[in-house]
């Protein structure tokens, strides 16, 4: 629509010719730039460009370049040859570009490369496209980094756990069962509590994302208590 519109009030070689002719020209354009585009940033820079194939990456976007240059000026000669009095239109106002476009299609497509009009057209169309793919990207890559931290950070976590709670527990119910053997029950009550609290906390709070700071205080307490 931008391309339309800026076709419509702006001077140009299609100035003078009918509103559908613009039209399907911006249409068509548009849908080949879209092509080039994707083909570019889904095949070529995805797949080729990444394993560093610099040779083949420059040999496929020349072709590709030929190729939407040789489509682009296909579809236009055949959008002007079916509108009565365009050509009429374009020898008469546009005398040097009536010129271009009614010569043989080989000799268009080399001079619209030749003369990097066409690069320069794509240059400038793609560059902001590219950008926000460029910073899209890049933005992933700092979020599944910031995502694959966090699973080390949970993963070491998990590990020191697994090597700290089984030696923990060993201790504690080896001093509780001391503590039954010489019949301080009141003792051993207490820290059964404790340890069953701190377990509890262990298996089940620790998910959480957050927890009452006045809870983690008493755990703190029963562990120092348990350690003692």
């Amino acid at each position: 629509m931008l391309r339309f519109y800026l076709t419509l009030i702006t001077f140009n070689v299609y100035s003078g010719l009918p509103v559908g002719v613009k039209a399907m020209s911006c249409l068509f354009g548009t849908g080949f730039i879209a092509a080039f585009y994707y083909v570019l940033v889904n095949v070529i820079w995805k797949h080729i460009l990444r394993k560093k194939k610099y040779l083949t990456t420059f040999i496929i976007i020349i072709a590709l370049l030929v190729g939407y240059t040789v489509a682009d000026t296909l579809t236009e000669r055949l959008i002007l040859n079916t509108c009565k009095g365009c050509m009429v239109s374009l020898a008469k106002d546009q005398p040097s570009y009536y010129n271009l476009v009614s010569s043989d299609i080989t000799n268009i497509v080399l001079k619209r490369l030749i003369s990097f009009g066409t690069p320069f057209s794509l240059i400038f169309t793609l560059f902001i496209p590219l950008c926000l793919k460029t910073m899209l990207n890049a933005y992933r890559r700092n979020i599944d980094s910031l995502k694959l931290a966090k699973e080390n950070v949970q993963l070491e976590f998990n590990f020191l756990k697994a090597q700290l709670n089984p030696h923990f527990l060993f201790n504690t119910m080896n001093n509780i069962y001391g503590l039954i053997i010489s019949g301080d029950k009141g003792r051993s009550a207490d820290l059964v509590s404790r340890l069953s609290e701190l377990l509890r906390y262990i298996l089940y709070d620790s998910n959480e994302d957050s927890m009452p700071l006045t809870k983690e205080i008493k755990l703190i307490n029963d562990y120092i208590e348990l350690k003692k």
